[in-house]
This record gives C-alpha cells, structure tokens and sequence, in this order.
C-alpha cells in the first residue's frame, strides 16, 4: 500500500516493477482483467479453504486416479465375470474420459 492508501500488486519481485493495477502504468482492460483474475481467486479461496495452486493439485491428483480408474475398468472388462456389466463399465469410463477432457493443459 502507498502513502494514499492505494494497493499495488507487482508481477515482479523487486519495487522496481509497474503496478498491474494502476492504469497509469497498465492499460485500463488489462487492469480490469487483473481485478476479475484476483477477485475470483479471493472468492475461490475462501469458497474452498484451498489456494489455487493447492486447487490445481488437488485437480491433478484426481486426474491421475481418473487414469488409473481407466486402466482398472479395462482390466475389468477383460475378465469374464464383468462381461454382463460392461455397459456399466464402458459408461463409467466415458465419464472418465470426460472429465479428464474437460480439465485444461491435460494431456490424455
């Protein structure tokens, strides 16, 4: 905070840095978009208890049981006792695979 009260939030780890929240040193839509980005993060955080790097990896660690829960379901289709659940299975799997679709910078 500055002698009159204003928040600055710098992208670099010196004082040297513009203030991403100042539109004397941001353009004013980047500066919008900064606001929305930190406000949501706010409200995530408070929402959840979690950080959103804790967030993502929670996120990733239930991407990986995602997987894994793939690679079971295949085995378990194999056997001949699950044959009769198979629709089940295959279901369940696309609902896997959904998911692992709709989160970002994943690859399958």
């Amino acid at each position: 905070m500055d002698y009159a009260g204003n928040y600055w939030l710098q992208d670099e780890d010196s004082y040297s840095g513009p203030n991403i929240l100042d539109k004397a040193f941001t353009p004013e839509d980047e500066v919008m978009a900064n606001i929305a980005l930190i406000k949501d993060a706010f409200n995530t955080a408070n929402k959840t208890g979690l950080t959103p790097s804790e967030l993502m990896e929670q996120r990733d660690e239930l991407l990986e049981a995602l997987k894994y829960s793939n690679l079971l379901l295949d085995e378990f289709g194999k056997l001949k006792t699950f044959k009769s659940r198979w629709p089940e299975i295959t279901q369940q799997h696309i609902m896997n695979d959904d998911a692992i679709s709709n989160a970002k910078n994943i690859e399958l």
